[in-house]
């Protein structure tokens, strides 16, 4: 059984953003979380090293914007390091002594830590060191420091991480050209003896080829970013493979960065789908209910208001949705080209399984959240098609009880009309009374029905006069 590999190293690519992904304020420049995980990893490994003694926060490079390291230069941008792990038996007192480097980075709207540990090739004397046992690789991962949990649990806006596994087969396994089947076992061996006793070990997802090298990919993709592992073993089987992985690693840097950032966009879909949804149920719930609210207005009114309400959140987190599906279709076409620019280093080399990223699980992703937006845009139909509804009804029933108004207003107008009438005719009447009893008759006529005749002459031009006045003042 194989159980050894020459110069293990281990790669840590973890990535904060740097605003929510929903928010498009301006960048910041505080790269703080970056100084205290590489501080946290390094004290892990017993090296004296800190990076607060290798870093200033006014410094702005002109030359390299993405090395976050003033010690940067054009041939090297990354801080070596040394130390040691602890001896697999806890009685013995035989350290084995590490070196690694560290490279804090800008890419795009995150920061990036890249953190190595590695057994190195060559001692301190110039000679080979010995094959190291694969119970070495719980050590490399000290009180699981690597997990994405204890990585990621002092951001909001952590986008997940990468870590990879490279290791030379020895001397002895590539004399017996292992199969296939004894580099899975290596693999699978690899990942158990670092996750140790963990229950969050991620699984095979896919195994290739890269650059000339055997590489398994082990994964989890619907977990919570906390929970996420993705996990790469590649067994080195030839120089070749080593120096192009060296010339291809800042491009290998920005791939990882892009499918983390992608995994975390659909999985902030799945939190909007989680709002949106319930919101899209009760449009359609309340467009089935209107027939209820047609004979009442003030209900109407307040259910035009809470739906007017609904409409501006259910907007906005379908704006952000869509925002997701442009992001996500921006990454992954940066994830193609990003492959595309190692494939021009490489020239014949097969990068498959880089591929299958962006052509399986980018294409999938795409495709779901179109689908969601398909589906939500029928609640914004649904949702003006109700605001419609009921602003119909209420102006019908507004225009119904306006007609009322003015037919009681008529009615009313004309009982006062009638009231004046009779309180006028019996005011003459009252007034003439006096003249029964009178003997002396005017014009041949009794007095009183003089009288009677004369007042309500005058009465009636008083009204005319009155009416023709107040229809000539303006009412306002």
């Amino acid at each position: 059984m194989i159980s050894k590999l020459y110069a293990p190293n281990i790669y840590l690519f973890a990535f904060h953003l740097l605003r929510n992904l929903t928010d498009s304020s301006p960048v910041t420049t505080d790269a703080a979380l970056l100084w205290k995980t590489g501080d946290e990893l390094l004290e892990q490994f017993n090296s004296p090293q800190r990076l607060e003694e290798l870093h200033d926060d006014n410094y702005q490079p002109e030359r390299f914007p993405l090395d976050l390291l003033k010690s940067a230069t054009p041939d090297n941008a990354l801080q070596a390091f040394e130390g040691s792990l602890l001896p697999l038996d806890p009685r013995e007192r035989i350290y084995l002594n590490i070196t690694g480097f560290i490279h804090p980075l800008r890419l795009d709207d995150s920061h990036a830590l890249v953190f190595n540990v590695r057994r190195p090739e060559r001692g301190v004397t110039g000679n080979q060191t010995e094959d190291l046992d694969l119970a070495w690789l719980s050590r490399f991962h000290p009180n699981q420091c690597f997990s994405p949990a204890k990585i990621g649990r002092n951001s909001v806006n952590f986008l997940g991480q990468t870590i990879l596994i490279t290791g030379w087969l020895t001397e002895e396994q590539l004399q017996t050209s292992p199969s296939p089947q004894d580099l899975r076992t290596l693999a699978d061996q690899c990942v158990a003896k670092f996750f140790a006793e963990t229950d969050n070990r991620p699984s095979l997802y896919q195994a290739g080829q890269l650059l000339g090298s055997p590489m398994f990919e082990y994964s989890t993709f619907s977990s919570a970013a906390l929970n996420r592992w993705h996990l790469l073993v590649w067994l080195f089987q030839s120089p070749e493979s080593e120096r192009q992985w060296i010339n291809c690693y800042r491009e290998l840097v920005q791939l990882f960065f892009y499918r983390n950032k992608i995994l975390r966009l659909y999985q902030e879909r799945g939190r909007l789908y989680g709002e949106l949804y319930p919101k899209y149920q009760r449009i359609v719930q309340d467009l089935d209910q209107l027939n209820l609210l047609s004979n009442d207005l003030a209900g109407l009114k307040t259910k035009l208001n809470d739906s007017l309400l609904l409409a501006g959140q259910y907007t906005a987190l379908l704006g952000s949705l869509q925002h997701q599906a442009n992001t996500i279709s921006i990454n992954t076409r940066n994830y193609g080209k990003t492959v595309e620019d190692i494939q021009r280093q490489t020239t014949t080399a097969d990068l498959s399984i880089l591929r299958t990223f962006c052509d399986k699980q980018g294409a999938l992703f795409k495709e779901q959240i179109n689908a969601d937006l398909g589906y939500f845009a029928l609640g914004s139909n649904l949702l003006d098609k109700t605001l419609a509804t009921i602003r119909g009804i209420v102006q019908i029933q507004q225009t119904q009880i306006d007609l009322q108004r003015q037919g009681q207003e008529k009615r009313l107008e004309g009982q006062i009309q009638a009231l004046g009438i009779g309180i006028g005719t019996g005011a003459i009447v009252a007034s003439s009374s006096g003249l029964l009893t009178a003997s002396e008759s005017m014009w041949g006529n009794p007095p009183m029905l003089i009288a009677i005749v004369i007042s309500s002459a005058c009465a009636l031009l008083g009204w005319g006069l009155t009416r023709w006045w107040l229809q000539r003042v303006p009412t306002n």
